[in-house]
């Protein structure tokens, strides 16, 4: 069973319980790992309107359609996430791999021509640039490879951390133009005030976290 990345984000506390539900039908849906198939997202029927989706990353499904250029699966995929969602957007990111250009390219003219909003986004899977080391030793312990091995699983590109607003602009700017850079931009913010959720039992919650002493160990 082929496995693809997407974004699902909640909208406010209805959103919230949406995934929730989600997340517990997918756990009954397991294969490996929780599975998220169409059937279930057919299954929500309105609560779709609680949800934003983004189309994911180069590991989506409509991405890989895209770079094997296949034009007319790429575009079923596409429509059938669209009309699945009110709120669904093409998902750009930018890493310096060899084919971003490629991927974004075809993102923005699809995003265009079925006039679906697009938003910029960055794939972060450490906080800082320099943790870079890091996470690359991380994987070759989790696939039990040495770090010397030119055949081992690693990332493509560069820039997997949290960038600052200058750093996204630079990446998205130079390689896609100001226009699709502000669009981008602008769209992020929509979907950052439409994700606030307040959950009130956790507010009035009392946390009970230890208490560490300060060592320089």
């Amino acid at each position: 069973t082929e496995r693809f990345h997407v974004t699902i984000l909640g909208r406010g506390i209805n959103g919230y319980k949406t995934i929730s539900e989600l997340s517990t039908a997918t756990s009954n849906n397991f294969y490996y790992k929780p599975i998220l198939d169409r059937n279930l997202v057919e299954s929500l029927g309105a609560d779709t309107k609680h949800l934003t989706v983004l189309s994911g990353c180069a590991g989506s499904r409509l991405s890989t359609l895209l770079l094997a250029d296949e034009e007319d699966a790429a575009r079923e995929e596409l429509i059938w996430w669209r009309d699945s969602f009110e709120h669904f957007y093409i998902e750009l990111m930018h890493h310096d791999t060899d084919f971003d250009l490629k991927l974004n390219t075809k993102l923005i003219e699809i995003a265009k021509r079925y006039d679906i909003p697009w938003v910029v986004t960055n794939d972060p899977h450490f906080a800082e640039e320099e943790d870079c080391v890091y996470h690359d030793t991380l994987l070759a312990i989790q696939t039990a490879s040495d770090l010397d091995d030119p055949n081992r699983f690693k990332f493509d590109g560069s820039g997997y951390y949290l960038k600052s607003r200058a750093e996204m602009r630079k990446a998205i700017a130079r390689n896609y133009g100001e226009d699709i850079w502000k669009v981008g931009a602008a769209n992020t913010n929509v979907i950052a005030r439409e994700s606030v959720t307040r959950i009130p039992a956790w507010e009035s919650k009392t946390w009970q976290i230890p208490k560490f002493p300060d060592t320089d160990d």
